[in-house]
């Protein structure tokens, strides 16, 4: 009799351990889904999309300035005479300051999107990560003599590290809605499609302007939207109208 209960309550132990061992993954599982999660808000409440019915867009581009595709893509824009908002990386701004100075003198909006865009970014502590903006500040405030405003977490990632930083520096972070995966190896047509599928008034839609035909689709992109009655503005223009 006593070894049954033994086993019993063996059994009845070993079950709520794992009951608390699953539990604590599917809370560490959430926990990263919703810092992946830029829209969802949980650290930082990010401008992801305008809460608007106008047949507006914005186009926002991150990870530049490239020297081989940031050009191109500016070329389109002025082409079709719409304002875009483009995310720089700092160290890239420092080392061709003629495309900063582009991206500005031609009316776009400029974000900092981090000093060197490391995957360990969302890990730094906060002295490291806030240097790291403060440095990529200094790089574009350098060039344009304007300190931007607007800051894009790598990866869209937001935790309280970042939430206390974007605080810390007064940003207005940024989000999306539309996410083009464009940096995956896909045919850029089926980049396009997936854009497209998904566009609506107040959309904000993520683009790399360092990516192998940016120009391309952006070309392919602006045709559409102005088929279908949109205006491309830059999100500047477009938080002045609300979010969502």
């Amino acid at each position: 009799y006593l070894c049954c209960k033994l086993l019993q309550i063996r059994f009845i132990m070993s079950t709520i351990i794992w009951i608390l061992i699953i539990l604590a993954v599917l809370i560490l599982l959430y926990i990263f889904s919703i810092s992946f999660n830029i829209r969802a808000g949980m650290y930082v409440r990010a401008f992801c999309n305008a809460d608007t019915k106008d047949k507006v867009i914005a186009l926002t581009y991150d990870d530049g300035p490239d020297p081989e595709h940031t050009a191109a893509v500016l070329d389109v824009l002025k082409a079709h005479q719409v304002k875009a908002t483009f995310f720089l990386i700092g160290e890239k701004a420092e080392a061709h300051p003629e495309l900063v100075q582009r991206i500005l003198d031609e009316g776009h909006d400029i974000g900092n999107h981090s000093w060197s865009h490391k995957n360990l970014f969302p890990f730094y502590s906060k002295k490291k990560m806030s240097d790291q903006l403060r440095k990529t500040d200094e790089a574009i405030e350098k060039i344009t003599s304007r300190k931007p405003e607007l800051f894009r977490p790598p990866f869209g990632v937001t935790n309280p590290t970042v939430a206390h930083v974007v605080k810390e520096r007064g940003y207005k972070a940024i989000g999306w809605n539309i996410r083009s995966f464009d940096t995956t190896k896909q045919p850029r047509d089926l980049v396009f499609q997936r854009i497209s599928q998904q566009v609506v008034p107040g959309a904000v839609v993520l683009m790399h302007d360092r990516m192998f035909e940016a120009e391309k689709l952006t070309e392919k992109l602006l045709d559409f939207v102005e088929k279908k009655g949109y205006r491309v503005i830059p999100i500047s223009e477009m938080m002045k109208g609300g979010e969502a």
